[in-house]
């Protein structure tokens, strides 16, 4: 505890007049002059205390050489240097306990300037707890009759009240119910705090829901929007999709209404009775097919042989198959288209 060295001084005043406060406070209390007097005449007699023992050392040395055969003298010197370990152990723990011992001081120091400081308190407290209790014992005697018959006339005048200690009983029980009402307001009070603070979490808890659905209804409005969108997207597309089936039902039936007319001529120039049914695409192309593939071979061979054989087909064996063969030539350009 860090204090000025007045106020140590002023506490230090206030101790018991034996107290004795050690060394410091005697060289304290002395003058600036005798100090430094004495602090030398310390200083020189340490210094002589420290020649004496030197010199004292030296003949005790002198005398063990004289006296002393050298191993005796080893002997001693053996003595002397545990009794110098020996003792320089003591000097450290002697100085450890100087150190704790010098802690305790200033510790108990602290204690006692912290003791003081509690002290002076504690009178302040009592200095003032007796001038307000003067001060009350004034008020008292100065209003205790004023109000003493302040209250016999009030029981004089009222009749509810027999005399001053009915005064002082209703007064009290007023009082009682002040209490108690202002007890029950504040109770309802911290209740109506507590509802409101429970009304504002549940209005914060149902304000976020009602952002969380606002956002949610965007987000379907939205979403309705992109469907709406998409849906039109597609009913155009099956639109389309239904023009193009239609367009290819109709080609399909054209196709198939050629097909089958081709089928037909086919038949007929064949000479052949149709037996393909008219919905059977398929068998009526491979007709079709088989039939041009033979027309293709009959003007190939034709084309090959006409210029050869043309003298060779003109004798009376051949000559019908040269009229077959004149009258293929010449259906050639329709069979092609």
């Amino acid at each position: 505890m860090s204090v000025n060295r007045e106020s140590i001084y002023e506490r230090t005043s206030q101790l018991p007049a034996d107290y004795y406060g050690g060394l410091r406070e005697e060289l304290g209390a002395l003058p600036n002059n005798i100090t430094i007097k004495l602090f030398h005449a310390s200083q020189q007699y340490r210094e002589a205390q420290r020649e004496f023992i030197v010199k004292n050392i030296d003949e005790q040395r002198a005398a063990i050489y004289k006296f002393m055969d050298w191993e005796e003298l080893h002997a001693r010197k053996r003595v002397l240097r545990q009794l110098f370990i020996k003792s320089h152990k003591g000097i450290k723990e002697a100085k450890g306990a100087l150190y704790r011992f010098h802690e305790k001081i200033k510790e108990n120091n602290s204690h006692q300037h912290a003791l003081l400081y509690a002290i002076e308190d504690v009178r302040r407290d009592a200095f003032l707890s007796n001038k307000t209790r003067i001060k009350m014992a004034s008020f008292v005697n100065q209003y205790s009759e004023k109000f003493t018959y302040f209250l016999e006339k009030v029981a004089q005048l009222d009749p509810e009240f027999n005399s001053d200690q009915d005064i002082l009983n209703r007064y009290e029980a007023l009082e009682n119910c002040r209490a108690e009402c202002s007890e029950l307001l504040r109770k309802e009070l911290d209740e109506a705090t507590e509802l409101k603070r429970e009304l504002q979490r549940i209005v914060e808890e149902k304000s976020t829901i009602m952002k969380k659905l606002d956002n949610s209804l965007v987000m379907l409005q939205v979403r309705r929007k992109q469907a709406k969108e998409h849906l039109m997207h597609w009913e155009h597309t099956l639109e389309r999709i239904k023009g193009k089936m239609a367009a290819a039902m109709v080609e399909s039936q054209t196709l198939q209404d050629g097909c089958y007319d081709l089928y037909l001529d086919m038949c007929c120039r064949k000479k052949v009775i149709p037996t393909i049914k008219k919905y059977d695409i398929e068998n009526q192309l491979k007709f079709i097919q088989k039939t041009i593939l033979f027309y293709k071979d009959v003007i190939r061979i034709a084309t090959s042989v006409k210029q050869d054989q043309l003298l060779i087909l003109k004798s009376k064996q051949h000559k019908k198959k040269i009229n077959m063969i004149k009258s293929l030539l010449d259906t050639n350009p329709e069979d092609k288209m």
